[in-house]
């Protein structure tokens, strides 16, 4: 959308057409984890109409950037994947080069052959090890492994505590 004209404060959504039963049962998967206070997207279902014409029902899904952790009353953190893709603007400043520096180091432990820094210690300095065990009992309880993929995985850096906590994102495949 237009940088001047938002859509119920976001400027970019995803539609998706619902078949696609995994991003349904996604909407399920958010609402259980934002009970435990895991940042979540937003997800409806919406008639898309062109020109009056009723194309058919789509579901609407938030894009990953800023207006997330802002609905979520998070501070103005990045939102990364696991492979160190940014979502939304990069930064400037201090804030901005500890998320970069913790998501380069949290890389290295995703590799096939982790360095010696990867330990558990390393891993509790960085990662919100509550919202991380609830994202984990989630992707149990789905019998999924999906959402650990590095392309799949999403990180929000909370630049208050220093920390990653879990986004969740396609987490029933």
């Amino acid at each position: 959308f237009p940088r001047d004209r938002y859509f119920e404060g976001k400027r970019q959504i995803n539609i998706s057409a619902p078949y696609d039963k995994g991003l349904t049962a996604d909407v399920t998967v958010n609402w259980e984890l934002e009970q435990h206070g895991i940042l979540t997207w937003d997800s409806r279902f919406v008639v898309l109409r062109v020109n009056d014409e009723t194309i058919g029902v789509f579901q609407e899904i938030e894009q990953f950037g800023r207006s997330m952790s802002d609905r979520n009353r998070r501070p103005e953190g990045v939102i990364f994947s696991g492979s160190g893709q940014v979502f939304g603007q990069e930064g400037s400043g201090p804030a901005w080069e500890k998320a970069q520096a913790a998501i380069n180091l949290f890389g290295e432990c995703t590799q096939d052959a982790p360095g010696d820094r990867c330990t558990w210690a390393f891993l509790r300095e960085y990662l919100d090890e509550d919202r991380w065990a609830w994202a984990g009992a989630m992707t149990v309880l789905n019998q999924s492994n999906h959402g650990w993929h590095h392309d799949n995985l999403r990180l929000f850096w909370d630049p208050a505590w220093g920390m990653f906590e879990p986004i969740p994102w396609d987490y029933n495949n």
